[in-house]
């Protein structure tokens, strides 16, 4: 009877394990040459990084906007890119709405939501060349 338990508990947490939704497909970090298009985000914890339909760039904390690049109106096919150069840029079929101010070298840059809530463009060295200046828990 015992033995019978046991297994029954085991085969459950596999099951939990094997099925429960995971945090892992969830995209934190954007590199070099990725795209947000309409409606994707970037999501950690609380967090969302946002290409909204409108064109406008924003992140939410539990739904409430904290940062956007005020681009709204601008479009209905909008994508956010991060160049080669470390600039962030906004477009609507083809033609520039938004850009960030920083323009660098031609390097793999990647772009983070923290889990302090700021967004940072990093360099291959690591440095911080870019952030929404943001600081609000996303856990």
């Amino acid at each position: 009877m015992m033995a019978s338990t046991t297994i029954s508990i085991c085969v459950a947490i596999l099951l939990l394990l094997i099925f429960a939704p995971s945090n892992s497909s969830c995209r934190t970090t954007m590199n070099s040459g990725d795209t947000l298009i309409t409606s994707d985000s970037l999501v950690l914890g609380f967090c969302g990084f946002t290409m909204q339909s409108d064109c406008n760039l924003v992140l939410y904390v539990l739904g409430r906007s904290v940062w956007d690049t005020k681009s709204y109106g601008r479009g209905d096919r909008c994508q956010l890119e991060l160049t080669r150069n470390g600039q962030l840029v906004i477009s609507n079929n083809g033609v520039s709405v938004w850009k960030n101010s920083f323009q660098g070298e031609d390097d793999n840059y990647v772009l983070k939501l923290q889990e302090d809530g700021n967004v940072v463009i990093f360099n291959s060295n690591e440095n911080g060349v870019w952030f929404t200046n943001t600081s609000v828990s996303c856990s």
